[in-house]
């Protein structure tokens, strides 16, 4: 099952930049409620739309044991898996990873009561951002933070930057 775009029509790859196991962040520790002996496997995703950047992915997924009592075992075994291989994770026709964590989320888990929380915010690119996406590090972003739940457990947090010039989001809520 595909999710809708919701960075409009036009050719979406993604070009998967890291994909690690790492300590708690305070980010990831917080949102995802880490123990310090807990490790997120983390993603940075740059998602690119027609050639363009327009999504600059920082991806964390709770601890495996906490994934595989509240997502799944699938779930689990394929965040697993980017890890110890990056060639393991499900790649699209070119060889390019196929999409961001949140993506692999709700192919693995249709119907399963992913709920998120959401904030929106305005801030610049920065240096590392920049540099990843070739754009001037003062570029204005929209970022959105994202904190997805299921099983009154929060199993994934996100922080996604949209540079100015980006294709315009497509949103829409679902009850």
């Amino acid at each position: 099952m595909r999710t809708p775009a919701v960075l409009g029509p036009g050719t979406v790859r993604c070009r998967r930049l890291a994909a690690e196991l790492e300590e708690p962040t305070d980010f990831s520790g917080y949102h995802l409620r880490l123990a310090p002996a807990e490790r997120a496997c983390f993603w940075e995703t740059v998602v690119e739309v027609d050639g363009s950047p327009a999504c600059f992915a920082h991806e964390w997924a709770a601890d495996d044991k906490v994934l595989r009592t509240t997502a799944g075992r699938d779930l689990a075994d394929a965040l697993r898996a980017s890890l110890a291989e990056p060639d393991a994770t499900s790649h699209d026709t070119t060889g390019t990873p196929d999409g961001t964590m949140l993506a692999a989320f709700l192919d693995a888990e249709p119907g399963h009561g992913l709920t998120a929380r959401s904030t929106l915010g305005a801030i610049m690119l920065g240096t590392e951002r920049g540099h990843a996406i070739s754009r001037p590090p003062e570029t204005p972003a929209l970022l959105l933070t994202q904190t997805v739940w299921t099983a009154g457990r929060p199993v994934l947090a996100a922080k996604y930057l949209f540079p100015a010039g980006a294709p315009l989001l497509s949103l829409a809520s679902r009850r």
